[in-house]
C-alpha cells in the first residue's frame, strides 16, 4: 500500500563530527543569548532555531550538562520570571533573574 509509507517518521543520522558541530553551535547560541538577554534559553527555542526535535536538543543539552558546560532547569509554564536590577557606574541597567 502506497499510503503506509507516507507516515514513516523521518530519522536523521548524524556522524560523530556532525553531532559535535551541532553541540558546539547550540552552546554558542546559548552563550550569545545569555550575554544579550541575561536569561536562559529554552529547549523549544533551540529546537526551532536548529531545526531539530525537542528530544534531540534535550539529549545534546544533557551531554553538555554531564560535561559541566550548562545547567538545565525545568520550566514551570505560566510562572512569571522575576528580575532584580543592578545599575552600573556608567548608568547601564543589568537585569538578573531572581532565585527562590
Amino acid at each position: 500500500m502506497l499510503t503506509s509509507c507516507l507516515y514513516k517518521p523521518v530519522v536523521r543520522m548524524y556522524t560523530a563530527c556532525d553531532a559535535m558541530r551541532i553541540r558546539s553551535e547550540i552552546l554558542k547560541y546559548i552563550i550569545k543569548h545569555w550575554k544579550q538577554n541575561f536569561v536562559g534559553t529554552s529547549a523549544l527555542e533551540l529546537a526551532d532555531v536548529f531545526r531539530l526535535t525537542h528530544g534531540e536538543v534535550v539529549r545534546r543539552l544533557k551531554l553538555l550538562v554531564s560535561r559541566g558546560t550548562v545547567h538545565l532547569r525545568s520550566a514551570q509554564l505560566g510562572q512569571p520570571t522575576k528580575f532584580r536590577e543592578y545599575k552600573t557606574d556608567n548608568g547601564e541597567i543589568i537585569r538578573f533573574p531572581q532565585t527562590g
